[in-house]
């Protein structure tokens, strides 16, 4: 609890850790200033001073053990005010009492201090302050049961009887205190009763009518607050027809038990729970193995089983096993309530879609992404005959990203997707900030453009093949050709080229939102309204994860073959990457709408070396008589890149030292010489030695000076 020492307000170590908080944590703030401790002490009576503080989550979780300071401080007031009044009271009471008048001390009494008690209490009715009803109020709505104003004026005016008569008891008891004698109950209850009888002429009440009956009923609200009021059969279970067990029982057998049935009817269920009471069936619980017995079950009609298990919770409960977690996901399951954002790539949300005109291959499906703010698609990725696979997703992200590129736009922020592939391409994490994948196929974006593309432009444009079941104008015709339903199949590419053609048209159409953009089409807003926030991701790291890949080798420190064709490093750099005698690479890249590759990023065992450029272009024409200004330009660019490998193994031999060697016999030659040559001084002669420094010279061995100096 808060406690004031001197004019510090603490708290002890031991609510400290009340509120759950560690001793840890206590002197890891301690030591890196988060709090001072006021005074140390053992057995969990340390003292912190609780103003001192300033971790918000220290200072939450006190506050929930202990409460508000400030809520303390304010009711310690309160009780200091009423304190004082009474004082007040008091003091005035026996100023009065020393001139022989008598002692009003409230106006429920008549009569001399002397007579105190003999006559009627007389009480006064005391305001409604409204908490009273506030509170009844918020009980009968939690309890979920329609009560009338009239009850509720009756419940109110009760408490105020009550809250009245409080007052009058207090005073009651301490007057005859004054006079040295005790307070009569039973006559004070009568009384009590009485003024509540007269009360009722006047105030709309149900009436207590006898002494012990007003008791009962007052202890019970002086115990119980409000809640004593209510009439106790409210929100219990008197008024079911089952116990909750069998309720239970009930809901269980109408989520299904049997292989064969998962979907009962309410009159099969009622038939196994009559079977079950009949011996011929026992029902256990399989994660705890209680056995349920017959005997404290009752029987049981069809009418009441259908309203227990039809029951709005116990629906719930049985719709995902009854109809599969899908369906009750997507169609029961309450959904997020969101707005649409403001900038262009903040978000994109994909999916695939089965186009509903057949193909005389099969099915062709399509992989498209969306721009969630604008509504603007990108090339889609197509199968046709099967179903979407990893490669289709991959491939759409890179129609995406080659669009982005080209247009110099940043990466998307965030992914909106399902856990269908997705789940199984890690990668995806590290090409977008947020990849929130859905539960339900409701919940993500582009399930709602895909249906206003559809209803759209595509329907518009006669592309798709509608429902037969469908009604109104989602309802289409159905060709029924000797006896059977049939529909019209087409070339598989002409359904590709209509869907681009529709794409096109719909990223050219109006923004839905013109009071917004007014004016504008979702091209318009996806380019005008970028994020500015976002940034675009290098290409090595993008094609390394969506690209086509291949495995290579360098070849004469230069070449390189990926994509059927022929790329040169882009510098030599590459070469000091490249682990000792492997020149193996893996080359990552992205094609064109030919089919080709610009550039490849090379990796090496996961780690990134450099790039290789395209030669195709830079290729020259070998009879010199055909040259043109392209072909010496080429030829110049080729003999550049090869005089700076030239360079480079220059500068590394240039770094080598120039060895020479001895054999094992000149060695052993020198070391005997080494023995037997004496160490020449290098202090020069002095003067008077310089007459026999000519005959000292052409004495002295050159050619041991200079194996000695070897």
């Amino acid at each position: 609890m808060y406690q004031t020492t001197g004019n510090t307000v603490t708290i002890t170590s031991n609510d400290w850790q009340a509120a759950g908080l560690s001793m840890n944590q206590l002197w890891y703030d301690s030591r890196r200033g988060y709090l001072n401790i006021h005074r140390r002490s053992t057995r969990g009576n340390t003292l912190i001073d609780f103003k001192s503080i300033e971790r918000p989550d220290r200072l939450a979780a006190i506050e929930r053990h202990l409460g508000r300071l400030g809520d303390k401080m304010d009711r310690l007031e309160d009780k200091i005010d009423r304190l004082t009044d009474a004082m007040t009271q008091f003091i005035g009471l026996m100023s009065k009492m020393g001139t022989g008048s008598a002692i009003p001390l409230f106006s429920g009494f008549a009569g001399q201090a002397s007579n105190v008690g003999k006559e009627n209490i007389l009480f006064e009715l005391i305001e409604d302050n409204g908490k009273a009803r506030v509170w009844l109020l918020d009980y009968y709505k939690e309890k979920g049961k329609f009560i009338t104003a009239a009850t509720i004026e009756k419940l109110v005016n009760r408490a105020r009887i009550f809250d009245s008569v409080n007052v009058g008891l207090e005073k009651h008891i301490s007057a005859r205190a004054k006079v040295g004698k005790r307070t009569d109950m039973g006559t004070f209850y009568a009384s009590a009763s009485s003024w509540m009888l007269e009360m009722s002429a006047t105030l709309q009440m149900n009436v207590l009518m006898n002494a012990r009956c007003f008791e009962n009923s007052f202890k019970k609200y002086n115990q119980q607050g409000y809640i004593g009021l209510v009439n106790k059969n409210i929100g219990n279970d008197n008024t079911r027809k089952v116990s909750k067990d069998t309720e239970k029982l009930l809901v269980s057998l109408y989520g299904g038990i049997n292989k064969g049935d998962e979907k009962p009817f309410v009159e099969d269920v009622h038939k196994e729970y009559t079977s079950f009471l009949r011996g011929k069936k026992e029902f256990f619980d399989k994660e705890t193995g209680l056995v349920f017995v017959p005997q404290d079950f009752k029987e049981i009609s069809v009418g009441t089983v259908w309203n227990y298990v039809k029951h709005i919770p116990n629906i719930a409960a049985t719709k995902s096993k009854r109809d599969g977690w899908f369906n009750n996901n997507n169609n029961f399951s309450p959904k997020h309530e969101r707005k649409r954002g403001e900038y262009s790539l903040s978000k994109v949300t994909m999916d695939d879609v089965q186009m509903t005109r057949k193909s005389t291959r099969g099915d062709v499906t399509k992989y498209v992404i969306t721009d969630c703010v604008s509504g603007y698609m990108f090339k889609p990725a197509y199968v046709i005959g099967e179903k979407p696979r990893i490669e289709t997703v991959n491939e759409s992200l890179r129609n995406m990203w080659i669009f982005l590129y080209e247009n110099d736009l940043p990466a998307p922020y965030e992914a909106d997707t399902e856990h269908h592939l997705i789940s199984d391409m890690p990668y995806m994490k590290d090409l977008f900030i947020e990849l929130t994948m859905n539960d339900s196929a409701t919940a993500k974006r582009q399930e709602h453009f895909n249906r206003q593309f559809k209803y759209g432009v595509a329907k518009r444009n006669g592309h798709i093949n509608l429902r037969f079941y469908g009604k109104n104008a989602y309802a289409g015709k159905r060709i029924k050709m000797k006896g059977d339903f049939v529909q019209p199949e087409i070339d598989a590419r002409i359904i590709i080229e209509d869907d681009l053609s529709d794409i096109n048209e719909w990223n050219n159409e109006l923004h839905p939102s013109q009071k917004t953009y007014p004016g504008k089409t979702r091209k318009d807003v996806f380019f005008e309204n970028v994020n500015p926030n976002i940034n675009q991701l290098p290409e090595y790291f993008v094609w390394r994860r969506i690209g086509y890949a291949t495995e290579t080798s360098i070849v004469n420190h230069k070449r390189i073959r990926a994509n059927n064709q022929v790329f040169w490093l882009q510098n030599y750099d590459i070469l000091q990457k490249l682990k000792s005698n492997n020149y193996d690479v893996i080359a990552y890249y992205r094609k064109n709408a030919d089919n080709n590759a610009e550039k490849i990023y090379l990796y090496q065992d996961n780690n990134y070396l450099g790039e290789g450029m395209n030669l195709e272009n830079k290729r020259y024409n070998e009879n010199r008589a055909e040259w043109t200004d392209e072909d010496r330009e080429n030829y110049e660019f080729q003999n550049k890149e090869q005089s700076k490998f030239r360079k480079m193994v220059k500068d590394i031999k240039a770094g080598l030292p120039k060895l020479g060697f001895l054999t094992q016999e000149q060695q052993t030659a020198i070391d005997m010489i080494d023995d037997e040559v004496e160490t020449i001084p290098n202090a020069p002669l002095p003067i008077e030695e310089f007459a026999c420094e000519t005959a000292y010279y052409e004495n002295f061995d050159y050619a041991k000076m200079a194996l000695n100096s070897i």
